[in-house]
C-alpha cells in the first residue's frame, strides 16, 4: 500500500504511531529487482504517488509520529549510495528510521 494512502490516517490521529515497514521495498532500493529505480530517487521532493521512496521522506518530515524500518535489503552493496541520499534528505530521516534485523533472510541466501 503506498505511502502516501496513510496520510489521511496520521492527520486525523496525531498520536498514532505508525511505522511503515522496508522504507518503501526493493523495488525502490535494489537495481537487480528494478533497473529503474534510479529514478525514483532523482527528485525526491517530487510527490508522485507512484514515488514511495519520496512518499515516505515527505510523511517523515510532515508527521512527528510516522516511521520507516530498515533491515537485510539494505546491506546489499547496491543500496548504500540510495541510502546516503535518504539521510542527506532531510535531518529528521536518522531519527524516523528503525532497525530491524530479518535474520531468517540471511540463511535464505546461504541455501541459494
Amino acid at each position: 500500500m503506498s505511502p502516501y494512502a496513510w496520510e489521511p490516517v496520521l492527520r486525523e490521529h496525531p498520536k498514532l504511531y505508525l511505522c511503515l515497514a522496508h522504507f518503501g521495498g526493493d523495488t525502490f532500493w535494489d537495481k537487480e529487482v528494478n533497473p529503474l529505480c534510479d529514478g525514483f530517487w532523482q527528485d525526491l521532493n517530487d510527490l508522485d504517488p507512484k514515488n514511495w521512496i519520496a512518499g515516505c521522506l515527505h510523511l517523515m518530515k510532515t508527521y512527528p509520529n510516522f516511521y520507516v524500518d530498515l533491515s537485510y535489503f539494505l546491506f546489499k552493496p547496491s543500496m548504500k549510495e540510495y541510502f546516503k541520499k535518504a539521510l542527506s534528505f532531510d535531518p529528521i530521516v536518522k531519527e524516523r528510521i528503525l532497525f530491524g534485523t530479518d535474520w531468517w533472510m540471511f540463511t535464505m541466501e546461504e541455501k541459494l
